[in-house]
């Protein structure tokens, strides 16, 4: 368990372009440019889960018979949710969600598109690749939550 929490610690921290997802994450929530926070969310949820799939995967699968396991991969979900919910309550105040979408379902639609399961779905399976998720992302973002 301590093997899998150091690898993903570190892989949040680097990646092969030199952004650090967790840099990202900062950089989107203080933008003040509701494009450049779609441009950066669409660049967030490649690059972490090109590095951390394998980890998200055994925490997932392995948690069905390991409670220690199964808590990390349930603390990893409500950490992606937070950070979603921080970027949904700024676009709240500041009038941009659909005036049909309310705040709960904004952060619900975010929290699902930035998934690991649809990030497995499109680039794994389907052979998209990271610019393409990255450029539906925000495209799906624009369209079902702004």
């Amino acid at each position: 368990m301590g093997l899998l929490t150091a690898l993903a610690e570190r892989n949040l921290s680097l990646t092969g372009d030199g952004s650090a997802p967790l840099e990202l994450v900062r950089d989107m929530l203080a933008s003040k440019d509701v494009d450049h926070q779609l441009e950066l969310l669409g660049r967030i949820a490649p690059l972490i889960w090109a590095r951390n799939w394998a980890i998200v995967d055994a925490l997932r699968v392995d948690g069905a018979s390991d409670p220690e396991l199964a808590s990390a991969y349930g603390q990893a979900s409500q950490g992606r949710m937070s950070f979603l919910s921080g970027l949904v309550d700024v676009w709240n105040r500041r009038g941009l969600l659909r005036a049909e979408v309310d705040a709960g379902t904004a952060r619900d639609v975010l929290w699902a598109l930035a998934s690991p399961d649809v990030y497995r779905l499109l680039v794994l399976e389907r052979g998209w690749s990271a610019e393409r998720f990255g450029t539906w992302q925000r495209e799906a973002v624009s369209r079902l939550v702004l």
